[in-house]
């Protein structure tokens, strides 16, 4: 179109082989990155025994880049609290272990910037279902509740551009 070729995908290697001496890699030209937001705004029970955690869907077949999760939650001791995002490929990932809340904290928000271990989720779709998963493992009859939940991924989509003539 336009003596365009567009191309939409995860991986295209377009090579100029007119020297097949000294091939040269025509680099992609256009980059769309995005914002993809999964919520869920629902009071919901933190049980003192295991249970299967808060099922969370994201349907975007973009690549993450960048991952943050926020949790606010109502509990008089946080220090009891164990919570983790389970991932759709069943990877588990701790983002509150048993910590001392901050002085008037209400929420939890953490990033693959201050949590490495959410950096296994860079690279891959943000597609499937997400769990979270909160534990209070002390059974002293001190319940709380989740108010809201909050996935954000950045992501980024390749479009492959050539010109038809470098084909």
């Amino acid at each position: 179109v336009n003596g365009k070729l567009l191309v939409l995908g995860d991986k295209l290697s377009v090579v100029d082989v007119a020297n097949p001496e000294a091939p040269v890699e025509i680099r992609q030209r256009k980059v769309t990155r995005s914002q993809r937001i999964t919520r869920h705004d629902e009071a919901w029970s933190i049980p003192e025994e295991p249970a299967k955690g808060l099922p969370m869907w994201a349907s975007s077949f973009e690549r993450i880049e960048h991952a943050k999760v926020e949790v606010a939650l109502t509990h008089p001791a946080w220090h009891e609290l164990r919570i983790a995002l389970t991932t759709p490929m069943g990877e588990s990932i701790v983002v509150w272990d048993h910590a001392r809340r901050g002085r008037n904290q209400r929420s939890i928000v953490v990033t693959d910037q201050t949590t490495p271990a959410l950096r296994s989720l860079i690279g891959t779709r943000a597609q499937g279902e997400f769990r979270l998963e909160v534990l209070d493992d002390v059974a002293n009859g001190s319940g709380g509740s989740l108010s809201s939940v909050k996935l954000t991924f950045d992501t980024v989509h390749n479009a492959y551009q050539a010109e038809i003539g470098d084909l």
